[in-house]
């Protein structure tokens, strides 16, 4: 019994640990910064985990991993769709490379009232 209940525990949690990865591409349409590498070789584990699952008949490892085989394609999809998506101009980024508002032309803002 404890055995089940340890297995359960640490599917879910590899299963749903690209869930945050996936929504936050989902969300923002932006995958920079995630390794192609990565996720390709992730997703290759536990679709090989599904067929080992399949091999012993085992319901718990087929189940959980082939949920994280779904989750891991559509990271793939969207590192791959997305991953490239320009960055923003260099006078966008604060010294930590994060987005930050462009500074106003100042051909575009308008003269103060006079009087």
């Amino acid at each position: 019994m404890l055995e089940t209940i340890v297995g359960l525990f640490a599917s879910a949690c590899t299963t749903f640990a690209a869930a945050p990865q996936v929504i936050k591409a989902w969300r923002t349409r932006r995958c920079e910064g995630l390794s192609l590498k990565m996720v390709a070789f992730q997703l290759i584990g536990v679709a090989t985990w599904v067929l080992y699952g399949v091999l012993k008949g085992d319901p718990i490892i087929i189940v959980a991993n082939g949920l994280s085989t779904l989750l891991l394609a559509t990271l793939l999809y969207f590192r791959i769709t997305l991953g490239h998506a320009e960055p923003a101009p260099a006078e966008t980024r604060d010294a930590g490379g994060r987005g930050r508002e462009p500074a106003a032309d100042p051909a575009l803002i308008p003269p103060a009232p006079t009087g």
